[in-house]
């Protein structure tokens, strides 16, 4: 029995229509994001928080005063998941912690942008993102990293 296999032939044309996809979803993505970083988000910076009366430590703006929390999401605006969980967090997430009674304290919920607020980030150590971080009055930072939803980061607030 003779078995024969065809013979792959490689087609020049093929590659240079991948090269050309290639260069257009690089441009698209350049283009993604230069739009993306012109628009206008509620986002923390320094000057923010330093008004911030609850605040003990200033060499460290995310650390809260007495009993109270900070649950800080740190992002990068060019990271595709960044850009689609901040508004969920910015919106569903924050208006569920705000508005959820945790015994004795309050949980102040903040956006870090690690391009801008780079000590922070160094501070955390930051590697990837998006990555959330809850922190207490004396600088302890426990990385959440269940499920990104309202429920299960209030679940993991009231278990610390």
């Amino acid at each position: 029995m003779n078995l024969s296999f065809p013979k792959f032939t490689y087609n020049f044309a093929i590659s240079k229509v991948v090269i050309i996809f290639c260069f257009v979803l690089i441009g698209l993505m350049i283009y993604y994001h230069m739009t993306r970083s012109n628009t206008t988000n509620e986002t923390f910076t320094s000057n923010d928080v330093n008004n911030n009366e609850s605040q003990t430590d200033n060499s460290n703006p995310l650390v809260p005063s007495g009993n109270d929390l900070t649950l800080a999401l740190f992002y990068a605006d060019w990271c595709p998941h960044c850009v689609s969980f901040k508004p969920t967090f910015e919106g569903e997430i924050k208006t569920h912690i705000e508005q959820t009674d945790f015994p004795n304290r309050k949980v102040r919920v903040v956006s870090v942008n690690a391009e801008t607020e780079e000590e922070l980030a160094k501070l955390y150590n930051i590697s990837g993102f998006p990555t959330l971080f809850l922190i207490d009055s004396s600088g302890k930072a426990t990385e959440y990293q269940g499920d990104r939803t309202a429920d299960g980061i209030e679940k993991f607030i009231k278990s610390l």
